[in-house]
This record gives C-alpha cells, structure tokens and sequence, in this order.
C-alpha cells in the first residue's frame, strides 16, 4: 500500500540545463523514498511528459490554471487525492 504521495508541478524541462538537472535530481530522491511513495506531476509545462515517462511516474497535465497561467494549488491537491490511494 502506497504510504505517501508527492506530486509537483515543475518549471519547464527545456529552458535552463542547471534547472532541469535540479528538477531530475528531486525527483529520483523522491522515488528514493521507497516503493510505498508515489510521485505525481502535474501540469503541461515542456518537457514534463517525457521526463514523467523516463521515470515512470503518473503525470496529470489538466491542472487548473488562474488568469496568469499558474497552476492552481487547490486543482493540485484534489487530483492528487482523487489518484492516490496513499494516507498521506
């Protein structure tokens, strides 16, 4: 049984090298955690699809957005409680 999730809605993969290292490098100490984490990303930002795929985490694309294109925290958290069967 799935103990914690995680999820993130990440910058963008294909502007900044040192950024997206950073951004990998959170993600597989994430996954490092264990078997019983799930990691969730959320949001359609370039890039997110492939490194969600080269990880084989779940990727949720459909995050709500304010009039700013910001994902909304409050879409984040009901998706990741809709997808995860984790107690935490």
């Amino acid at each position: 049984m799935t103990f914690l999730t995680i999820f993130s809605s990440p910058k963008p993969f294909t502007l900044n090298p040192h950024i997206n290292m950073i951004q990998r490098n959170a993600i597989q100490s994430w996954l490092n955690l264990g078997p019983e984490v799930d990691v969730f990303m959320m949001g359609d930002e370039a890039g997110m699809a492939d490194v969600a795929a080269d990880f084989r985490i779940r990727h949720f694309p459909d995050v709500r957005l304010n009039e700013m294109n910001t994902p909304l925290l409050s879409s984040m958290f009901q998706i990741a409680r809709e997808a995860s069967q984790a107690r935490i």
